[in-house]
């Protein structure tokens, strides 16, 4: 099983970074994971101060991503009752809108989302690849670190 994931997870990475543990990838550059050019790598951290695969998966406006995007999951099967004068965006829409509309997210951040990763809306930036590559190996690399402290 180990060998396994392994395999797994250097798949995820470029050659140079084959063979390295969850915990070393997790303190790679960016531009480790397979796909992600070092351009594209240096616009991310000149946007968001991202300089490893650990700054990609601990970002905070990604979270926020994720949360509104599972909670929209769970509210598209429900009817959204409105008030009568106001307004109450469901998640569902917040979701499929402008990742500009996350709280903190600068427009210099939307455009580098947008031109980079080409991520429009909230639920791409939640779906993309990337940020779910470094989340699982920086999962993986935490759980070693909490096994080996036992």
């Amino acid at each position: 099983p180990q060998a396994r994931r392994a395999l797994e997870i250097h798949g995820a990475v470029v050659k140079a970074y084959d063979g390295m543990e969850p915990a070393q990838l997790a303190d790679a550059p960016t531009e480790a994971l397979k796909g992600l050019s070092p351009a594209t790598a240096s616009r991310l951290e000149a946007a968001f101060g991202m300089t490893s695969i650990r700054d990609m998966a601990d970002n905070r406006l990604v979270e926020q991503a994720n949360g509104i995007v599972t909670l929209a999951n769970e509210e598209s099967g429900e009817s959204v009752e409105q008030n009568p004068g106001t307004y109450h965006e469901s998640l569902v829409e917040l979701a499929d809108g402008p990742v500009s509309r996350l709280k903190g997210i600068t427009p210099r951040q939307a455009r580098a989302l947008r031109e980079t990763l080409h991520t429009r809306t909230i639920r791409e930036l939640a779906d993309n690849r990337f940020f779910k590559l470094a989340r699982a190996i920086v999962a993986l690399a935490d759980m070693e670190a909490n096994q080996d402290s036992k």
